[in-house]
């Protein structure tokens, strides 16, 4: 079997394991809404660090200094 075979499985393994736990912790929703939202923000983050990594996209040069001034670089 090949592991482009597996992935679906996995995915859907990773899903079901996801809701046992929403449902096994359900009575301490306050707790499990701080761990999903940081578990959300976390992915959002890796999703844009890889996107930039992926199509090499630069950060801006932005000089600090020049900005605390309140003159132009140019």
């Amino acid at each position: 079997m090949a592991v482009s075979d597996l992935t679906p499985v996995f995915s859907a393994s990773l899903f079901t394991l996801g809701c046992m736990g929403i449902h096994a912790f359900r009575r301490h929703a306050a707790q499990m809404t701080a761990v999903l939202t940081v578990t959300v923000f976390s992915l959002a983050l890796a999703l844009i660090v890889a996107l930039q990594i992926r199509f090499g996209v630069d950060q801006p040069n932005f000089n600090y200094e020049y900005a605390l001034l309140g003159v132009s670089a140019d």
